[in-house]
């Protein structure tokens, strides 16, 4: 697949970067002798050659002056060596280590409230737009090489819908077998979130014309309605913007809010399902790319649209990733912060996620499981109880005052006072004790 994710190799040998870094000429020479080339440690130490220096160093830098090392392969060892130090990085726990089942779950409402909110603002976006769509007789089409070549396919769009429908049935399959579903889910609702936030922008900035003449019609809504606006906009939403399900918009154009779902399922599929379901993968590239086709069938979205909403969605989910599975998140924070604002708290000590994979028999016995030691803990506060409680009745009759049934009732001083007000404090004494 093009994404992977690697574990650690394991290997502690190996410097991490940050520590060669901070190396003097004296350590790169007493490292340069326990890998086995103590013979150029004079050479660097004379070179002047430190940590930092030393992770700079290329094959080119070896081979010629003033280094000048004779042997090849002590140039190959040399660079094979520098270049693991290079790439090493403190391992970093994985994930059952660090996140709480509630901080889990916590996060995933989060996600899953983000991306409705993030939906229905493109919903009401969509209705602005189209309430305000250029006219179509002073603003005809403008000249598209593939749509001019292509007619128009009056159930292409549908086709794509459906074409989404099944890429989705995969992710759904993907996160049933994978054991970090959860997390995989959560960060599918959070790039889709940001990306349709950013196609809220682009929509709305630049009205374009209607790719098609016979497919559009004036939205008759008051732009100034606001409540009529954010009412078509719910309608939108609960449609979940798709034909099949009776939606109709136009305007919201530049960029194809179809082809970020399409693409989004395709790269899922690509980065978390198993290696060893090849026939997925190839499967997931071309219902992608049939997906976008159909949509320019359609004649529902210009070709810059579709070609621009494939790349942005691409590079956000790559960069996503890249910054899940990079360790150094701390340097890179303000970039982060500014590309996800949600970011940091939906991954912060999170540690990476491998592509590991369970039945759901598996997962189902292990949510049990959770769920059985959470009530034990719960059900383990009642043996106490009850034992308090007896010990409380116990203490209670002790200090009862006992009355002579051959004394009349005026003759005991204790009578007028209730014993429950001193049984009570005992009580509460002993159980606190």
């Amino acid at each position: 697949p093009r994404f992977t994710q690697m574990p650690p190799s394991g290997n502690d040998s190996v410097p991490h970067r940050h520590v060669v870094e901070g190396w003097g000429p004296v350590e790169v020479a007493e490292w340069l002798e326990e890998e086995g080339f103590g013979r150029y440690a004079t050479l660097f130490v004379d070179q002047g050659i430190t940590g930092e220096l030393l992770l700079t160093l290329t094959t080119k830098d070896l081979r010629n002056a003033p280094l000048s090392i004779p042997v090849f392969a002590d140039i190959t060892g040399l660079t094979h060596r520098i270049h693991s130090m290079r790439t090493s990085y403190p391992q970093v726990p994985q994930v059952d280590s660090l996140e709480t089942l509630g901080t889990g779950l916590s996060r995933l409402l989060f996600s899953a409230v983000f991306l409705l909110i993030s939906v229905f603002f493109t919903s009401v976006t969509m209705v602005v737009v189209h309430a305000r769509l250029p006219d179509q007789t002073k603003y005809p089409p403008l000249p598209d090489v593939i749509l001019d070549s292509v007619p128009t396919l009056n159930w292409a769009f549908q086709a794509a819908e459906y074409i989404g429908i099944a890429l989705y049935s995969a992710v759904a399959a993907v996160l049933i077998f994978h054991r970090r579903r959860v997390i995989v889910l959560r960060r599918i609702m959070v790039i889709c979130g940001t990306l349709f936030l950013f196609r809220c922008v682009t929509m709305y900035v630049t009205s374009l014309s209607v790719p098609s003449n016979d497919l559009c019609q004036s939205l008759d809504i008051n732009p100034d309605d606001y409540e009529g606006i954010l009412r078509r906009g719910w309608e939108i939403t609960k449609g979940f913007g798709m034909a099949v399900n009776g939606v109709k918009t136009c305007g919201d154009y530049m960029f194809s809010g179809h082809t970020i779902v399409v693409t989004l399922g395709n790269l899922v599929v690509q980065m978390y399902a198993p290696r060893h379901w090849k026939g997925l993968s190839i499967a997931g590239w071309v219902l992608n790319f049939f997906g976008m086709f159909f949509i320019l069938a359609s004649h529902e979205h210009y070709s810059i649209d579709v070609i621009i909403a494939f790349y942005i969605t691409d590079r956000v989910f790559t960069h996503y990733h890249d910054i899940v599975n990079s360790e150094p998140l701390a340097s890179a924070e303000h970039a982060v912060n500014f590309a996800f604002p949600v970011f940091l708290y939906m991954e912060e000590d999170l540690g990476l996620v491998y592509n590991e994979y369970e039945t759901p028999a598996i997962a189902i016995s292990r949510s049990f499981a959770k769920v059985q030691k959470t009530l034990q803990k719960f059900t383990s506060f009642i043996p106490f109880t009850a034992a308090a409680a007896a010990a409380a009745a116990v203490a209670s009759n002790a200090m009862a005052p006992t009355l002579d049934p051959k004394k009349s009732d005026s003759s005991s001083p204790d009578v007028s006072s209730p014993p429950s007000a001193g049984t009570h404090r005992g009580r509460r004494t002993s159980v606190g004790m």
